[in-house]
């Protein structure tokens, strides 16, 4: 048991220490053409800064929650809803797994007013939640007449991630040529650490003359990759200062590209993850 944690750990230091670095060639996957669309602050925690503040991230009162719709489906069409929403000033001492009641808020993925918390409830009994095969129980989306929601607290906005939606708000084209962007020459790829669950993504331009559309494998001169929530070259920032998170986000914001040098042919297995993401590494090594 011991050599095979002994293994597990070379393999993660050597996943840390082979990224590519700025200049380095490497291999990629396209994961999408880059569009004016998709570079405009809509994400779900852009559209709650409309509402909250930084200091409400920092407060640890801006939540995702989520209830289930039905409570008959089958688990693999179980329909939850997603939002997020903002506990009062003074709450700050939610946890995940908290039953609260909400005002109706945007879903997700839409523009609109914020949630508001309004109280917490007591947790359901084993009764009255929701069971799937395999999924955590959850709460029934039950409305009352005044459009409040019994909801669960299912995690917390990161300051980093509230950073990166606060910064798109004020410079949604991160430096990025707008000629470019319409030419459909900025392309975001991705490439795998050696694992699957936590690939790196890198903002990238197309060289001239090379055309290349999403699902191409290809060859690039790193530039910087993105911020990554789940740890990626920005390192984990939980216990990090307020000071040295906000100045690490704006000093990331402003995209240093990569640029495609080629497409390649279908990589080899070996220089594949199993879901067909290339590994991120020098070539030239």
């Amino acid at each position: 048991m011991r050599w095979r944690t002994l293994l597990l750990l070379l393999i993660l230091v050597g996943c840390v220490t082979g990224l590519p670095q700025p200049g380095e060639q490497y291999s990629a996957r396209v994961f999408a053409v880059v569009t004016m669309d998709r570079l405009s602050p809509r994400s779900a925690v852009a559209n709650a800064l409309q509402a909250a503040t930084l200091d409400d991230v920092w407060d640890r009162r801006l939540v995702a929650v989520n209830c289930v719709l039905s409570p008959n489906a089958p688990p693999h069409q179980v329909h939850r809803e997603l939002r997020l929403a903002l506990a009062p000033p003074g709450m700050t001492d939610l946890v995940q797994g908290d039953y609260v009641a909400i005002s109706k808020g945007a879903l997700t993925g839409e523009a609109g007013p914020v949630s508001r918390i309004l109280h917490r409830l007591a947790a359901p009994r084993p009764e009255e939640l929701v069971k799937y095969s395999g999924v955590v129980p959850m709460v029934l989306c039950q409305e009352s007449n005044d459009h409040v929601l019994q909801v669960r607290v299912v995690r917390f906005v990161e300051p980093l991630e509230a950073i990166e939606a606060s910064l798109q708000i004020r410079d949604p084209m991160r430096g990025l040529d707008a000629t470019d962007v319409r030419d459909g020459r900025i392309v975001m790829l991705e490439c795998s650490r050696g694992e699957e669950t936590d690939p790196l993504f890198w903002y990238a331009r197309l060289a001239d003359g090379v055309a290349a559309r999403q699902g191409d494998q290809v060859e690039a001169l790193a530039g910087v990759p993105e911020s990554n929530w789940n740890g990626g070259d920005s390192g984990p920032f939980s216990g990090k200062s307020r000071a040295s998170v906000e100045a690490a986000g704006a000093a990331h914001w402003p995209i240093r590209l990569s640029s495609v040098v080629r497409v390649v042919g279908p990589l080899p297995e070996s220089e594949v993850s199993y879901r067909g993401i290339p590994f991120c590494r020098d070539r030239n090594e």
